[in-house]
């Protein structure tokens, strides 16, 4: 196996702390250079060999530009996520809520 080093302002999944670190962290997340979602409460979960994962407010999302899906996945035994699609134009893009 071939260790890459991550490039400057990158960082490497294998540096991350086991147990996990929740942080908390301004989070802005644009769709076609719409803002979709502005949160300075958003927590950033590192855990070393996983990507970072993020989690939002639902109430600091801009629903107004997404629409639910019929796609939905089974999360651990019984909970069911349900898939959010962000539409403008005639793109789109899902979003796990």
């Amino acid at each position: 196996m071939q260790i890459i080093k991550p490039n400057f302002r990158q960082e490497s999944v294998w540096d991350f702390p086991r147990p996990p670190k929740v942080e908390s962290t301004h989070k802005q997340i644009y769709f076609n250079e719409s803002l979709i979602v502005d949160t300075k409460r958003a927590w950033r979960v590192l855990e070393m060999g996983y990507p970072p994962v993020y989690y939002l407010p639902p109430e600091d999302i801009l629903w107004e530009r997404s629409y639910p899906t019929a796609r939905r996945f089974l999360w651990g035994l019984d909970y069911q996520r349900y898939c959010w699609a962000v539409q403008e134009g005639s793109s789109n893009i899902g979003l796990v809520s």
